[in-house]
């Protein structure tokens, strides 16, 4: 249960205050002594709105819902009713692009990563009927995966003559080398995908994924794994297992906590190596214009992006002024630029410095990124970007 209301759990965000107070109070508790508190659960229970009359013991094929959650969706509904066309394409639907990014944060993953379903059956089966299998081709899962998984993997056998696999365990298994060991077993020369179930839902199982998918890829296979008790009670934030708090991934922590500047670097760092243009994340302040500015700024100048996402308009001018130079870089890349054209790009001095064609490369991609984002550019600067009949400057 310990993951369930964590820190970083969807329930724990939308009862931030309730559990702050019952944890000060019951911070000296054992773990055994907190799980008889019935006053710790009753703030967990006040969350739900759980016929008291049942005791549901059933939270893996369906489960409750929290309260906040469904007045959210009966808000939204009722909004919706009364103006369809409206409230669904030009205000919710506005909503889309910052739902995908949160949901990317408390998965640890880009953006464009995120695809939103109805539900994880829906998901599974959209990936499921969409892979590029031929007959042979062989799947491997296990006998404890989730049934309408195994029915669409039945399916495709049954349509298409892919081979489905099943593995079978008996639970609890504390050593991960076990189950890891069984998947090698199983692979052959046709095994295409692995079928991961992350918790399995009928015990309770915590399937070793980093593994598994390691081993995956060391045979060229495509893993799918089956997050769907995992997700919102797991942390997912990166491969450092909640070693980085949350205020490190809004716009001012992310650029002073050490992992993540060292992430940063790297990623700058590999685009750079390998000719690709490093993007910058979007901000969790998605509507504070100087706080987009200030990480664009931070992000260009001391990280080397030269590029950065936005998820709604008002972002795009802050991000372009961000990014751009500085009047003053772009007079002095343009004094030295046409200092060095008219020496034929032979050494020069300006300003008691020396100037080669490294400098003219550095400075010429100084005026390449003024004209991209709209910047003023003297005349003269100006003709080496504009094609003539005859000869140009380019």
């Amino acid at each position: 249960m310990a993951g369930a209301f964590s820190a970083n759990s969807l329930f724990n965000q939308a009862h931030a205050a309730e559990f702050e107070h019952i944890n000060l109070q019951k911070k000296l508790l054992s773990p055994k002594e907190l799980a008889m508190d019935e006053d710790y659960w009753s703030v967990i229970q006040q969350g739900y709105t759980v016929s008291p009359s049942m005791i549901n013991l059933n939270n893996g094929g369906v489960c409750p819902s929290p309260r906040i959650v469904q007045e959210a969706v009966e808000r939204f509904n009722k909004m919706s009713n009364e103006g369809p066309s409206y409230f669904m394409w030009r205000i919710l639907d506005q909503g889309r692009e910052p739902l995908r990014y949160k949901l990317a944060q408390l998965a640890g993953c880009d953006p464009e990563e995120i695809a939103i379903n109805r539900n994880s059956t829906e998901a599974l089966n959209t990936v499921i009927f969409g892979l590029n299998l031929k007959a042979g081709d062989e799947v491997i899962g296990t006998k404890q995966d989730y049934p309408n998984m195994i029915n669409a993997w039945r399916q495709r056998a049954s349509r298409e003559g892919i081979v489905y696999t099943q593995l079978s365990f008996k639970y609890p298994i504390e050593n991960d080398e076990e189950i890891v060991n069984a998947f090698e077993k199983a692979i052959t020369p046709k095994t295409k995908i692995f079928h991961i179930t992350h918790v399995v839902n009928w015990v309770g199982q915590i399937m070793p994924v980093k593994k598994l998918c390691a081993l995956a890829k060391k045979h060229n296979i495509e893993t799918i794994v089956d997050g769907a008790h995992s997700f919102g009670l797991m942390d997912f934030v990166s491969t450092h297992n909640g070693a980085i708090p949350a205020q490190a991934m809004q716009s001012a922590g992310q650029f002073s906590h050490p992992l993540v500047v060292r992430a940063k670097l790297e990623i700058a760092s590999a685009c750079h190596a390998h000719g690709k243009v490093p993007s910058h994340c979007v901000v969790t302040e998605f509507s504070d214009t100087n706080a987009m500015r200030a990480a664009a700024e931070r992000a260009a100048q001391e990280f080397g992006f030269t590029r950065m996402w936005s998820i709604h308009p008002s972002q795009i001018r802050p991000i372009l002024e961000a990014l751009s130079p500085k009047v003053a870089e772009i007079e002095l890349a343009s004094e030295i630029v046409l200092a060095g054209f008219k020496a034929q790009w032979a050494p020069i001095s300006h300003q008691g410095h020396l100037h080669d064609r490294a400098s003219y490369r550095f400075y010429w991609q100084v005026l390449e990124r003024a004209h991209s984002t709209g910047r003023h550019l003297a005349k003269e600067v100006l003709e080496f970007f504009i094609q003539t009949t005859g000869d140009s400057h380019a």
